[in-house]
């Protein structure tokens, strides 16, 4: 599990390193769109997204790309988004 705070462009992530790592470069909603558009590109095994009801953004997800394959795995959770 990774935590993910955004503060203006301040940016400070807790986690282990390889999760904190795939998180690099998408510190925003687009960002996370991303990764899992890049997930279905890549035809991940297992992609399981929650999105809000009425703003539409992810609110959690968890991608497994390969199930045979041990600590490969992905996911986040948004606790608090403020849209400014």
């Amino acid at each position: 599990e990774v935590d993910l705070e955004i503060r203006g462009r301040k940016i400070r992530t807790t986690g282990p390193p390889r999760s904190t790592v795939a998180l690099v470069g998408r510190q925003t909603i687009d960002g996370l769109f991303n990764l899992i558009e890049e997930a279905i590109d890549q035809r991940a095994a297992a992609i399981n997204v929650t999105y809000h009801p009425t703003l539409g953004y992810p609110l959690d997800a968890y991608i497994d790309y390969d199930l045979r394959i041990a600590d490969e795995e992905l996911g986040f959770t948004i606790h608090q988004l403020t849209l400014r």
